[in-house]
């Protein structure tokens, strides 16, 4: 996302959206499924001082709306 933004000849903005998906009691056919979508995020808002330290900070960003919203699921499936 980081490289396409900043490779692309005008202004992109590509939103990034945080999808937990949670199978009870597993990921089989007839599972029970409970998602949780996140608010988009946004290259811009992890901004760093180059293009990998901006992709570090989105990706911890991403991993961590990633775990809430598994943490979430599991709080609805029990």
């Amino acid at each position: 996302m980081v490289q396409a933004e900043a490779t692309a000849p005008g202004p992109l903005t590509i939103p990034i959206v945080p999808i937990a998906l949670r199978y009870h009691p597993g990921a089989y056919r007839g599972a029970d499924i409970f998602i949780h979508i996140s608010p988009p995020l946004y290259t811009r808002q992890y901004q760093q001082g180059n293009e990998r330290q901006t992709a570090q900070a989105l990706t911890k960003a991403l991993q961590i709306a990633l775990i809430s919203g598994l943490e979430e699921t599991q709080r609805l499936a029990f």
